[in-house]
């Protein structure tokens, strides 16, 4: 069962926009153009006659409860793509294995790397994040400090929890219940139904319609190119374990 970490409210939507206070100074440093979407996206009525798990007869509030049973019921998945909007773009490549996790995330000048084992949080992040975080002067001498190590997280630590919730599928999924049901069709060959914001431009979650009904995307146009993909649901993952040599976060912050 995938048990991703989650922090308190917030819908779906608010969780791929909003990486936490002090995660948000690291992501700004990016640059706004978007991402070039790939994926070809196709309908047609013959990929329903093609759907084997029977959510593409159903309406837009039960085919997210289906995708919520399948999600529990796996044991990992590979989340990768870009987080976009005026302020950030921002590349992720997560693996999340039932409640543990490790990932990057990238803009076009820092890189901050994340795990999570048992509960415990760990992070490291580049010199240029730091200084994104602390300031100059600051950021410089933590940067020293830290020497590249990984940083141990408190449990009362809530500055970076936003970041462990980028790829936690369960909550992201939820905000689409309200969505409007789009045509059935194929994203990349996979077999689909897409659930589509009623704004124009807005957010489209894509709900595999043969196997287990999971989400394999997450587009959003009109935020300038969010493209996330959901992959590799049920994959054997090498065991997550705690990095080495991990360093409390206030013994290098001061």
């Amino acid at each position: 069962m995938i048990v991703a970490n989650r922090s308190s409210g917030g819908s779906g939507a608010m969780k791929i926009r909003s990486l936490g206070a002090a995660a948000l100074s690291i992501v700004l440093l990016a640059g706004c153009a978007a991402a070039n979407d790939d994926e070809a996206v196709t309908s047609s009525a013959s990929a329903s006659d093609a759907a084997g798990n029977g959510v593409a007869a159903l309406p837009p509030a039960e085919i997210v409860g289906k995708a919520l049973a399948a999600i529990r019921q796996t044991t990992s998945v590979h989340v990768k793509g870009r987080l976009v909007d005026d302020y950030r773009n921002v590349s992720l490549d997560i693996t999340v294995a039932g409640a543990d996790e490790t990932g990057v995330l990238k803009t076009s000048k820092t890189t901050v790397e994340l795990i999570t084992v048992g509960g415990q949080r760990y992070l490291r992040l580049d010199t240029a994040s730091w200084i994104a975080m602390l300031g100059a002067t600051k950021g410089e001498l933590t940067a020293q400090r830290a020497s590249g190590r990984w940083i141990k997280l408190s449990a009362a630590d809530r500055n970076f929890e936003d970041l462990y919730s980028v790829a936690d599928v369960e909550e992201l999924l939820r905000y689409y219940d309200g969505f409007n049901k789009g045509p059935v069709g194929a994203l990349d060959g996979q077999p689909m139904i897409s659930l589509t914001s009623p704004d124009v431009g807005g957010d489209t979650v894509y709900i595999a319609t043969t196997g287990e009904p999971y989400p394999i995307k997450i587009t959003s146009p009109k935020s300038g190119g969010t493209d996330i993909a959901f992959t590799e649901y049920g994959a054997t993952v090498a065991e997550i374990k705690a990095p080495p040599n991990a360093v409390d976060l206030a013994k290098v912050v001061s």
